[in-house]
């Protein structure tokens, strides 16, 4: 009742030592038995195209950022510097008592 040794305290059946585990007998630090070929080669293109999607999106997501950045830039340059000849100077007069807030 104590331990896992207690196969009535398990809500699953304990398995057999020879049921399929084939590295169960393996010895430690023996190699695991080669993949097939074919295998490989499907792993392989899935990794590929996991990589390919990865590099797209972060392509997107960097182009996208890029257009962001170079709009804030094009906005500030037209409001700093407009378009077009400078205006007629002006020449504004304060007379002291009046608001310069308005």
């Amino acid at each position: 009742m104590n331990g896992p040794e207690d196969e009535g305290d398990l809500p699953w059946p304990r398995p057999d030592p020879g049921d399929g585990d084939e590295t169960a007998d393996a010895e430690p630090g023996s190699v695991p038995p080669e993949e097939p070929e074919d295998h490989r080669l499907e792993r392989r293109a899935r990794r590929q195209a996991l990589v390919r999607r990865r590099r797209r999106v972060l392509a997107l997501v960097g182009g996208a950022l890029l257009l962001v950045v170079l709009g804030f830039v094009l906005w500030y340059e037209l409001e700093s510097h407009a378009l077009g000849p400078p205006g007629k100077q002006v020449v504004v007069t304060v007379k002291p008592g009046e608001s310069t807030s308005s």
